[in-house]
């Protein structure tokens, strides 16, 4: 049976997950090698037979994950976008609800400048389900409510 699409992202997530477990663990370990080379000025043998010198030694810290640092970049951007679009609808619900009371004018300028963050973090937004549609469709909601207050002053 072939997997699903879902299937294939957990699997991915998986494999990166261990792919940066590994990358930390070799770096500790390439630390503490570092630290034994220093501290008793210790020889250390590459598998060729040639000798390692500090310098290699600290390169050796720096391994190179350009897939897995750029999936988990991803990772990361996905959740700050769905933490921003929480904190906004989560507003707009609070204030919909009557729990805050404050004009609406204020929870428009807030609300708005919650999204705005999207802006920041750059133009890839998710199409989930979790993109703040709440909070949008508030912010036309509030727009109409604030024309309608303006008319009848």
């Amino acid at each position: 049976m072939k997997p699903t699409y879902e299937q294939l992202e957990q699997q991915l997530a998986a494999v990166v997950a261990e792919n940066a477990g590994l990358k930390s663990k070799a770096a500790e370990l390439v630390h503490e090698a570092s630290e034994v080379y220093s501290a008793y000025n210790a020889t250390i043998t590459e598998p060729d037979g040639d000798f390692m010198d500090m310098q290699t030694l600290q390169e050796m810290q720096c391994v190179e994950t350009p897939a897995t640092d750029a999936y988990l970049a991803e990772v990361r951007y996905q959740g700050r976008i769905e933490g921003i679009n929480f904190a906004a609808s989560r507003i707009a619900a609070a204030y919909n609800n009557g729990f805050i009371d404050k004009p609406l004018e204020d929870v428009d300028d807030v609300v708005r400048a919650i999204l705005s963050a999207k802006g920041e973090l750059g133009n890839n937004l998710p199409e989930d389900g979790l993109s703040g549609e709440y909070a949008e469709k508030s912010l036309v909601e509030f727009a109409a409510q604030l024309r309608q207050g303006a008319e009848h002053e």
